[in-house]
């Protein structure tokens, strides 16, 4: 115990240390980070309030919204240090115990299967799936490590398995469906009916209440999560996209690399690793794992692979008729009507399949593992398509919201855009910080916007030229905003076309901390120099 322990605390220092170290958010910042420092702030506010984390108020200002966490174990376990501002302890503590969490569900596995834990924890803790998904901020899939302990559990006998499978449901149902599996692999090749039927009916008393509140939230009129339309979803499915040969290509290969000034930096790899695959294949060739977890490797690569198959950039079709070729989880889809845009994370199966056999391949030699779980390591994290070190996200907020009154109104910060990343999405971190309304959901974007209000519209994009209705101004002020900050780091370089666009509607601002500043409050002031008209 003390063994995995240690060697634990080290891989995850050799992982997330470095980018720990530098400050900041681990991950970055064009992607996911700021909706979860945001989310997981929210619901300690909401606890240390007393309230379900269910009613939003500050956001989408002042309609507010309801929202349904999609990472509750992240956020109880952040609880205490969100609830107490420290906002990067919080988030960097998730993924820190979600590191920690791989390395030690790796090393159980590893030894439940009778091999010596190193590789496991090893090959978990340093997989290039779990780096990206840091790097993209999309914490909820960084629970790897329960499915290994669920597998573990599985494997050792365990009564409380329904409960491990549980937490992978509560965490994200990609991990929780990879840990049914395993675990049910497990169980029927040790012909365990009675523990494979309880744990089955406890995941799923587990998991149903956990669909009704993902679907209650995206059913509410007033939801602030933006439910899929029906059909196929091509962008989506595109941007997800999963060539075949990302499981073993080397390197810098991603399915799919967006390109071009303002793209989302996403990383996205279902990569196994060599080390992985060959000795696991050994292990099953000696015999000394369970060869049904060959089909759960297979069953998590097919799954990973989506709907329909992805090669160089771009969907297959048949020739001739040039329809697309359906894949089983498009079957599924087709079927059930199951809107699950992230297929990739079924890889997770596949992952911790082959870090468990590629460890009982080696048995209980230690200086074997050892050895090994060192080319693994060297492969995962230089020679692997990989973000390492990861990168990092600003904690520091613009000092321009200190400089304005303590008048509690609320603040419309612009550009509501930079290309398509999610940068802007760093609003709801400062509005968690500085605590004032703002127009914006959970997901910060013009395009997104479901304030009704043409003054926000024209700020925030370029198609409504002309100048703001003086009753949308009215409104703004009406419904408590007070302020607008335009933020020369994120608007460049068009910059000067917002200065002079807000400025025909609000008059001269005033620049603060790299920011240009209107009081909405000065408005009437300057109304008839400005030629506004009712």
């Amino acid at each position: 115990m003390h063994a995995c322990g240690l060697f634990s605390v080290v891989l995850t220092g050799v992982v997330l240390g470095p980018s720990i170290w530098a400050g900041g958010f681990v991950g970055d910042a064009g992607v996911d980070v700021w909706s979860h420092v945001w989310g997981m702030s929210w619901f300690a506010e909401s606890v240390f309030r007393g309230q379900v984390p269910w009613h939003v108020d500050g956001l989408r200002y002042p309609e507010g919204g309801v929202l349904w966490y999609i990472d509750l174990l992240g956020a109880v376990l952040a609880l205490p240090a969100m609830g107490l501002g420290a906002y990067t302890l919080g988030y960097n503590g998730v993924l820190a115990a979600q590191g920690l969490l791989a390395a030690a569900g790796g090393w159980a596995w590893d030894r439940s299967l009778g091999g010596r834990g190193l590789v496991g924890a090893t090959a978990l803790a340093t997989t290039p799936f779990l780096l990206c998904t840091w790097s993209n901020g999309v914490v909820e899939a960084g629970w790897l490590g329960l499915v290994a302990v669920t597998a573990a559990m599985a494997a050792r006998g365990s009564r409380w398995t329904g409960a491990a499978l549980g937490l992978c449901f509560v965490a994200t149902p990609y991990l929780g469906i990879s840990a049914a599996v395993l675990a049910g692999v497990v169980l029927i090749d040790r012909r365990r009916w009675r523990l494979l039927a309880a744990t089955w009916g406890i995941g799923l008393l587990v998991a149903v209440p956990m669909a009704v509140g993902l679907a209650v939230g995206f059913e509410d009129p007033a939801s602030m999560a933006i439910k899929p339309p029906p059909g196929p979803r091509w962008p989506t499915w595109r941007i997800n996209g999963v060539d075949p040969r990302a499981f073993v290509l080397p390197g810098d290969f991603w399915s799919v690399r967006i390109r071009g000034d303002g793209a989302p930096p996403f990383r996205r790899t279902p990569y196994l690793g060599w080390t992985l695959i060959v000795l696991a294949t050994l292990g099953w060739v000696r015999g000394r794992a369970p060869r049904m977890l060959l089909a759960a490797v297979g069953l998590g690569c097919v799954l990973a692979l989506g709907p329909i198959l992805f090669w160089q950039g771009d969907f297959v079709r048949w020739p001739g008729s040039g329809d697309p070729v359906w894949l089983p989880f498009g079957w599924i889809w087709a079927v059930t009507g199951v809107g699950m845009d992230h297929p990739l994370r079924f890889v997770s199966m596949a992952i911790v399949a082959l870090a468990g056999v590629a460890g009982a391949s080696l048995g209980r030699r230690t200086l074997h593992a050892g050895a090994v779980a060192g080319l693994i390591t060297i492969e995962a994290l230089v020679l692997a398509p990989n973000v390492w070190p990861l990168p990092t996200s600003s904690s520091e907020v613009p000092t321009v919201y200190e400089t304005m009154p303590d008048d509690g109104l609320g603040v419309v910060d612009l550009p509501a855009d930079k290309g398509g990343t999610m940068e802007t999405s760093r609003y709801l971190y400062w509005h968690a910080v500085h605590g004032r309304p703002m127009p914006y959901g959970n997901k910060v974007s013009g395009d997104l916007l479901r304030v009704d209000n043409d003054a926000l519209r024209r700020w925030m994009t370029r198609r409504r030229p002309g100048s703001a209705h003086r009753r949308d101004l009215e409104q703004l002020t009406g419904w408590g905003y007070g302020w607008v900050v335009l933020h020369e780091e994120l608007c460049a370089p068009t910059c000067r076309v917002l200065v002079d666009r807000v400025s025909t509607d609000l008059g001269p601002p005033r620049t603060s901390d790299g920011a240009w500043v209107w009081a909405l409050a000065a408005r009437d002031s300057n109304s008839h120099r400005r030629g506004e008209t009712d």
